[in-house]
């Protein structure tokens, strides 16, 4: 049977909901800061020119994302080696990301042109960090029913496709998934 509506207030009871709602605004507006404000400000106050102004922000936005794959693939590296819960490990990423994103404000305080370029490049990096970790915390820290939803909606699809051979197989299936997924032994995007 399909998992039980999950009731509104379970949500708003959960710190983990919450702590990802704060991080998905924070991080929402640290992309809105970063291509709206940064842009103008590098053109406006620094004399960049357009070009000069998209050569330093692809620079800085192709240098986040060699980061966020290297801080993912270190994540999973120290989960897998210290043998700490993974969610201690993807927090501390999230929160280390936001922090070194955060140092996109220092831009205010620089007068030349060559720290502005570093204090921007560190400042991405730095958001990449914590950037590809929070959508897997995310996967990490829903409740129990919402785990249930998506295994049905995976087992309905096997389902309907004839994917197992007999409904014990199905059941079995179904069973282990959500086994494996509220006990975080695996992740979709592990």
């Amino acid at each position: 049977p399909p998992a039980p509506p999950l009731p509104l207030g379970v949500l708003l009871r959960s710190p983990a909901i919450w702590g990802l709602w704060l991080a998905t605004f924070c991080y929402s507006y640290f992309w809105y800061f970063v291509l709206s404000w940064v842009p103008p400000y590098l053109v406006l106050t620094h004399g960049f020119t357009n070009r000069e102004m998209g050569n330093t922000m692809a620079r800085a936005l192709f240098g986040m994302a060699i980061v966020n794959l290297a801080s993912g693939w270190l994540c999973d590296t120290l989960i897998r080696k210290t043998g700490r819960a993974s969610m201690f490990w993807r927090k501390a990423f999230v929160c280390t990301g936001f922090v070194c994103g955060g140092s996109t404000l220092l831009l205010l305080l620089t007068a030349g042109r060559d720290s502005v370029v570093l204090i921007l490049a560190g400042a991405m990096g730095g958001a990449g960090i914590g950037a590809g970790t929070l959508w897997a915390l995310s996967q990490m820290a829903g409740p129990k029913q919402l785990i249930g939803r998506v295994v049905d909606t995976i087992t309905a699809w096997a389902k309907k496709q004839d994917y197992f051979a007999t409904a014990e197989a199905l059941a079995a299936f179904s069973d282990d998934l959500k086994h494996l997924l509220v006990h975080q032994k695996a992740a979709f995007n592990s």
